[in-house]
């Protein structure tokens, strides 16, 4: 995934397993320490991993609660910060990602 502002890029995953019935919730993981990044910047696909096309919206960035600072800081190392999907997870069926450059069936 890429930053709107700083197009750092890092590692998006979903962190809502075994919460029934709350909201769905996903981190970005592995920023750079000198990324800089607001609650409320949008969140795009990177295009990096070939699967999946850049440049799809897939939440904002938020402020996790009780956390002073929008990133917080693994080991260290790297940042992570707490993004709200723009999908309706629960109004979903069916997804599908279309590929224009890319001729159905040549996989």
């Amino acid at each position: 995934m890429v930053l709107e502002t700083s197009k750092s890029t890092g590692i998006l995953e979903g962190t809502g397993v075994g919460r029934w019935l709350q909201a769905p919730q996903c981190q970005v993981d592995y920023l750079p320490r000198d990324t800089a990044v607001a609650a409320g910047e949008r969140v795009w696909t990177s295009g990096l991993g070939g699967g999946v096309p850049g440049g799809l919206v897939v939440g904002r960035v938020v402020r996790r609660p009780g956390q002073e600072r929008v990133m917080e800081w693994v080991d260290g190392a790297h940042g992570r910060l707490a993004v709200a999907p723009t999908a309706p997870f629960g109004g979903l069926h069916f997804v599908a990602v279309y590929c224009p450059d890319q001729p159905m069936g040549t996989r």
